[in-house]
């Protein structure tokens, strides 16, 4: 069975290059303390723990990764979201 072993934000993959150059492991920098959230409706709530903004939220469901949300992506969902209600 395959498992997510953490993600590799913008922001980590710089510092790493900057630190190490071509030769940068993935496992040394990419985040491993990633939120999981198997909330999959609408009126689930993600984790409360879930607030440092560099940090995407992992979605499950049945022990798959289904898909992943950053604060980034929320954002722009907000926006979107308001420029259609208009």
């Amino acid at each position: 069975m395959e498992r997510v072993a953490g993600v590799l934000p913008r922001a980590k993959l710089l510092e790493g290059l900057a630190r190490a150059g071509r030769d940068t492991v993935v496992l040394e920098v990419m985040l491993r303390d990633t939120f999981r959230w198997r909330g999959h409706r609408s009126r689930d709530r993600a984790p409360a723990s879930a607030t440092d903004p560099a940090t995407p939220l992992l979605v499950v469901e049945e022990g798959s990764l289904r898909g992943m949300i950053t604060f980034e992506n929320l954002a722009e969902f907000i926006v979107v979201a308001r420029q259609i209600a208009r």
